[in-house]
C-alpha cells in the first residue's frame, strides 16, 4: 500500500468514527420514554444569546392573567430584528380567553410570519428534551418553553407557564422568565418539583418551540 492510499484509508476510518459518535449523539437527544426523570446529560460547551429579558406588558386589558407567551413571541422576534407589541401578538393569536395557551402559540406565530422548530411532545425523555433546548440554542434559536412554577397550584397541567431559554452552560440553563428577570436555573432545579421554575411535570409533557428566524 503505498503512503498516498494509507493516507486515504486514515481519513476514511476518521470519517466512519466521527459519523458514529455523531449519530449516538443524535440518538441520544431523540431516545423515548421515561428511563431519566431528571436531566443528567452535561455538555461541554456553552452559549448565550444577547436577549434582554422583558416582563408583562402593563397595560393588557385583564392584568389578572399574564402575557407569558406573548412577552416571550416578542422577545424572539426582537432578537430577530422585528419588534412587535405584545398586544398585537395576543391578537395574532385570537385566543379563547385572554392570553395565549400553548395552542394559541401556534396561530400566532403563523399568522406573523415566525419560523420555527417544535419539540416532538410524544418524547417524554426529560433529558432529551434539554438535550434537544440546547442544541437550539447552539443554532442561535430562542426556545420558548412551557415550564412549571413550584409550588405547583395546577398539578393537573404540564405547564403553566411560558418563558424563553437563551443559553446554557455545564451548570444550567439561562431562561428569561418573563416575571423575575434573566435566571440561571441548574439542570437539578430544571427537573425538580422544588420552589422554582422548572420542566418537570407530573405528566413528563414537555412543550418547546425553536424560533428559528422571520418568514
Amino acid at each position: 500500500m503505498t503512503k498516498k492510499q494509507n493516507r486515504k484509508k486514515i481519513i476514511f476510518l476518521c470519517l466512519i468514527i466521527m459519523n458514529m459518535l455523531l449519530l449516538a449523539f443524535q440518538f441520544d437527544c431523540r431516545k423515548k420514554g421515561n428511563e431519566h426523570a431528571v436531566i443528567t446529560s452535561v455538555p461541554k460547551d456553552s452559549a448565550l444569546l444577547q436577549i434582554a429579558d422583558r416582563g408583562w406588558d402593563e397595560t393588557r386589558p385583564d392584568t389578572s392573567v399574564g402575557w407569558c407567551a406573548e412577552a416571550c413571541i416578542q422577545m424572539a422576534m426582537g432578537y430577530f430584528g422585528k419588534e412587535v407589541t405584545q398586544e398585537a401578538i395576543n391578537k395574532a393569536g385570537k385566543p379563547a380567553s385572554h392570553d395565549l395557551h400553548s395552542e394559541d402559540i401556534k396561530t400566532a406565530l403563523d399568522s406573523l410570519k415566525v419560523s420555527y422548530l417544535s419539540w416532538d411532545e410524544g418524547v417524554s425523555n426529560i433529558d432529551s428534551f434539554a438535550c434537544w433546548v440546547r442544541e437550539q440554542i447552539r443554532e442561535k434559536h430562542p426556545v420558548i418553553c412551557g415550564m412549571k412554577l413550584y409550588p405547583d397550584e395546577n398539578p393537573s397541567w404540564a405547564y403553566d407557564h411560558f418563558a424563553l431559554a437563551v443559553g446554557f452552560n455545564k451548570d444550567g440553563m439561562t431562561i428569561n422568565t418573563d416575571l423575575d428577570g434573566q435566571m440561571l436555573l441548574t439542570y437539578k432545579q430544571l427537573s425538580s418539583a422544588n420552589p422554582t421554575y422548572s420542566f418537570q411535570n407530573n405528566q413528563h409533557q414537555y412543550f418547546a418551540r425553536a424560533i428559528t428566524g422571520l418568514r
